[in-house]
């Protein structure tokens, strides 16, 4: 992935683990640096800009170990994950701007959560932005209204 401004060229690998218990690991880190150290030497136009990457990030759905996070500083990568940093890690975004995966939703069953997903719905609040979906996936009322229920409160409505 690719961000920029006026200012700043940054290349940001995102790794998604779908395992629990996974963390990201020193390994991880070093692949990236690696990565970033070899498109460092590339120009790219971004912006109607021709310029060099200033910053590499790595952003994962999983935790850091503390040597990954070590090598991390001391090599400036700029790293996100649910851990880590102390402030604006990736628990922290998903709170502060209710993007709740609809997979935390305990009252929805795993059918049901795929059956939504097949639909594009991955967020909490798209089921409150369109409440019909539910009916569309054929949801019960009852267990409609539990799951309504629980999307509000995990959405902090």
């Amino acid at each position: 992935m690719v961000a920029w401004n006026k200012e700043k060229l940054c290349m940001i690998e995102a790794k998604f683990h779908n395992e629990f218990g996974l963390k990201s690991d020193l390994k991880v880190v070093l692949y990236v640096k690696a990565r970033f150290d070899d498109l460092r030497e590339s120009t790219f136009n971004y912006g109607n800009i021709n310029r060099r990457p200033d910053e590499g990030w790595l952003v994962t759905n999983t935790k850091f170990t503390d040597q990954a996070i070590k090598y991390g500083e001391c090599r400036g990568i700029k790293m996100i994950g649910w851990n880590y940093p102390k402030k604006g890690n990736l628990q922290d975004i998903i709170e502060e701007l209710r993007l709740h995966p609809i997979t935390c939703l305990i009252n929805l069953s795993n059918f049901y959560k795929k059956q939504l997903l097949a639909k594009g719905v991955v967020l909490c609040k798209d089921i409150l932005d369109k409440p019909e979906l539910l009916e569309e996936i054929g949801m019960k009322n009852d267990e409609k209204e539990k799951v309504l229920n629980e999307t509000r409160v995990t959405c902090g409505i």
